[in-house]
């Protein structure tokens, strides 16, 4: 009888094993974990244990402190807290009246003259003007 080429038999290794003998192995933790105490409980003693749970961790989260709005001076390297100061003008940079201006309309005069809104500081002088020539 001739002999005829046969397909060589797999040689198992030990990694082999330890891979088929872990296989079902989470499933069985995840089952062991999920097993229940012997003294089962209430529907309610359930319910109120985890009611107690969810609002110990509301009370984590109230108690964490969360960072407040920063201005973007104290943020950004580049911007300075000095350009954020509001000062009011010198007198030195105030426009003379004995200098003329020719004129020249600025785009929050056009705006005023578009909106009907006399300027602020010309409505407080001539408050003040009435008030002088009342005294006088």
């Amino acid at each position: 009888m001739p002999y005829t080429w046969q397909r060589p038999k797999p040689r198992t290794y030990t990694y082999n094993y330890q891979i088929q003998s872990a296989y079902y192995q989470p499933t069985l933790d995840n089952l062991d974990k999920a097993k229940k105490d012997p003294t089962a409980q209430t529907y309610a003693e359930d319910t109120s244990a985890k009611l107690a749970a969810e609002k110990a961790k509301l009370q984590e989260l109230e108690e964490k402190q969360f960072p407040t709005r920063r201005p973007i001076w104290q943020v950004h390297p580049f911007y300075l807290h000095e350009d954020t100061v509001r000062v009011p003008p010198r007198e030195d940079s105030v426009w003379p009246e004995s200098r003329p201006h020719f004129h020249l309309v600025s785009s929050y005069d056009l705006m005023v003259g578009y909106l009907g809104i006399r300027d602020m500081a010309l409505q407080e002088t001539e408050k003040l003007q009435r008030a002088q020539a009342r005294l006088d």
